[in-house]
């Protein structure tokens, strides 16, 4: 009956200490000017993120349209992605102007140079994104858990820069 005991106080234990990284997860704590970022598109590990970022990274086309028209500071893009957007959408052209273009994959260097605060990208098997994450919070979303909501990704991207309510208000959802 001793033993019985003694294992069963032994697994409980076993079983706490278990949980506790997944209860800290839940409970992680940022620096001041940053929150935490967890979401369900969200493929790469859940981060501490800029409360208001300032220097933005877009590597999706949903993404990078979204934050020109807020007028979110954008500053790098792929160079595809700013040619459909600006050739989609005239009026973002010149906006989109000054936003640094980057090749598939983009350059490590040039991301650096470019100090941004926060990198947002669509996970896909042909995008080369390792060391980005070094530079700056990633946050890496599956474009393909939400077949059929053509606005998910910009949903995802809203939520990312606290623009929840101007993206409800452009959908009327």
């Amino acid at each position: 009956m001793r033993f019985r005991y003694v294992n069963m106080l032994m697994l409980f234990a076993l079983v706490l200490a278990s949980s506790v990284p997944l209860m800290a997860q839940d409970d992680m704590e940022c620096e001041d000017g940053y929150r935490y970022f967890e979401h369900e598109l969200l493929i790469s590990e859940p981060t501490c993120i800029p409360e208001d970022p300032q220097r933005i990274i877009s590597l999706d086309m949903a993404g990078t349209e979204f934050l020109a028209y807020m007028g979110e500071p954008l500053i790098g893009s792929f160079g595809y992605v700013l040619d459909e957007v600006s050739a989609l959408s005239p009026q973002l052209a010149d906006t989109l102007a000054d936003v640094q273009p980057f090749d598939w994959p983009p350059n490590l260097e040039l991301v650096t140079e470019l100090e941004p605060d926060l990198i947002i990208a669509f996970g896909d098997v042909s995008l080369e994104l390792a060391g980005l994450d070094a530079i700056a919070p990633l946050l890496i979303y599956d474009p393909y858990a939400n077949k059929g909501v053509w606005n998910a990704s910009t949903g995802f991207y809203a939520q990312a820069v606290e623009l929840d309510d101007e993206f409800a208000e452009m959908y009327e959802l």
